[in-house]
């Protein structure tokens, strides 16, 4: 295909995530504040110890925690200012997980490197990269997120894939198992989008349903008990839910409505609710 016929799809796929095409890089090493003053960064994930973030360009910088080559340099040596990965400008989306990131690209392919000793790098073994790796030959991915030390991806079909860590069913196989190669969660096809805690799961149908899997101890699953589910199971019976995100053992959700809800662990007051006691049901948190 010519390069005027790749162009539109690149575009399109930049679009699809909320990425403008913007000329030009930026210089290796840049401060931070003045590029966020500058505006050239449009994405960012963090999870514990090591930061990726996107650029308007497409390039992908990271800094950080780089123990297990999370940073995606080649090497092993943290960076405490932020530093390009490779020379590639089509990037479209990261995650992290505790020591491992995962990128998505305009072309829909996927690509992971970092920590890998539950084989949450989905390239079919348990070794270390400390450069990315492109996770099969697929190019529908739209979506991805990385646990503790698990993985989850959405394809454009609407279908859930997992792959790690399994030890709490966090990757809702209906087994402890882990797996080391992207394994498709049920038949659905109706995943609109995903979060991944320490050992848990909770993802948002298109049908506005929430679900969750996975590690339960703090409730942090909002199923009403604190029992580890290794299968996708329906939080409530409300269907307008609009978005969810994860901490490490809590967990947040907004409706249509614009109203925030919080379930799980409370220890440090992280649900908002005024209090430190822990809940296992979505709670609206007051904002007023």
């Amino acid at each position: 295909m010519s390069d005027a016929g790749k162009e539109p799809r690149r575009e399109l796929a930049r679009r699809s995530v909320g990425v403008d095409r913007v000329g030009g890089l930026v210089e290796r090493g840049l401060d931070l504040a003045a590029a966020l003053s500058q505006g050239a960064f449009v994405s960012v994930a963090t999870r514990s110890h090591h930061t990726l973030a996107l650029q308007r360009d497409g390039s992908l910088w990271a800094w950080g925690s780089n123990d297990c080559g999370q940073l995606g340099l080649g090497d092993t040596d943290k960076r405490d200012r932020p530093t390009r990965v490779g020379d590639d400008s089509d990037w479209a989306a990261v995650a992290t997980g505790f020591s491992h990131s995962l990128a998505l690209k305009c072309d829909g392919s996927l690509w992971t490197w970092g920590d890998n000793g539950w084989g949450e790098l989905g390239l079919g073994d348990t070794d270390n990269r400390d450069r990315p790796m492109r996770i099969g030959g697929d190019s529908d991915w739209v979506a991805a997120a990385a646990g503790g030390s698990h993985s989850l991806a959405l394809k454009h079909d609407g279908s859930l894939w997992a792959w790690g860590d399994n030890s709490s069913g966090e990757l809702g196989l209906g087994d402890t198992d882990d797996r080391d190669r992207p394994t498709r969660i049920g038949g659905h096809t109706d995943s609109a989008a995903v979060a991944a805690g320490d050992g848990y799961t909770v993802a948002l149908k298109r049908d506005g349903s929430l679900w969750a899997w996975g590690s339960n101890q703090a409730g942090q699953l909002g199923l009403g008990e604190a029992v580890t589910e290794d299968r996708p199971t329906r939080i409530g019976g409300d269907g307008d839910w609009a978005a969810v995100a994860t901490g490490f053992s809590h967990s947040l959700a907004l409706k249509h409505d614009g109203s925030l809800w919080a379930w799980g662990d409370n220890s440090s007051g992280e649900l908002g609710l005024g209090d430190a006691a822990f809940t296992d049901r979505p709670t609206r948190i007051d904002s007023t």
